[in-house]
This record gives structure tokens, sequence and C-alpha cells, in this order.
């Protein structure tokens, strides 16, 4: 089987659509951006904001893991923080909020997938809140 770039990302957007009908179910997201993939910068912020906007999510914790930090070329975590819009995020240390606080627990850990390192700490992170 054959699968060029642009059949891929067909495929994928088809996916997307089919996403919100998990939501009632979901306990927590984890979204991961490639951090070395600047030209999508701008789509993974819209899906991100989608998500984040989308008003079954609005209590489910989010955990965002910037994939690929083990390349020269990876943005940092200021840089995607940025580019995310994820300027205010609950707090890697933070433990618990309480449910009626109206905060969503959502936080950002750099990580390598292929390294293993980093995601570990966002897992047991989100393990906090679900």
């Amino acid at each position: 089987m054959l699968c060029t770039p642009a059949a891929f990302a067909q495929t994928v957007r088809a996916a997307r659509k089919l996403w919100s009908s998990y939501f009632p179910s979901v306990d927590a997201v984890i979204y991961i951006v490639d951090n070395v993939d600047r030209e999508r910068f701008p789509e993974a912020k819209r899906e991100l904001d989608q998500l984040l906007s989308t008003d079954a999510l609005a209590n489910t914790p989010f955990l965002i893991l910037g994939n690929k930090i083990d390349m020269m070329s990876a943005a940092s975590e200021p840089e995607l923080r940025s580019v995310l819009g994820l300027t205010e995020t609950t707090g890697k240390s933070v433990k618990s909020v309480p449910k009626d606080s109206g905060v969503r627990p959502v936080e950002l850990f750099m990580c390598s997938i292929l390294k293993r390192s980093g995601y570990p700490e966002g897992l047991q992170w989100l393990t906090n809140f679900i």
C-alpha cells in the first residue's frame, strides 16, 4: 500500500471529524505536537483551540506533549507555549484542582517519544486529574 503525504493528510482530516463522537466518554485529552514541524504550528494551534473550546470537553484535563525534543531543530518550550497560546497553564507541580473552581487542568510537557523521556512526567501529572 502506498500512502502519499496528500492521502495521509486526507485520512487525518477524516479521522478528526470522528473525534467529537468520543467526547462524552473522554476522561482526558493527550494532544501531541511535532516540535520540529513549524509549518504546521498554526494548524496545531487551530485544532487545539477548537478542542479547548468544545463544550463537551469543558471540564476535561488536557496534557499537551511537545514531541521530538531530541532533534536539534525542535522548538523550545517557551516558543511552543507562545505559538500555541499556552502562556497560562495549570502548572506542572499542581496536583489537584477543585471540581467547582471552573479551572480545567491544561499543561505542556516537552518530550521525546523516541528517547522515552518527558512524557512519563506528563502522564503522571495527568493522572492527578482523572
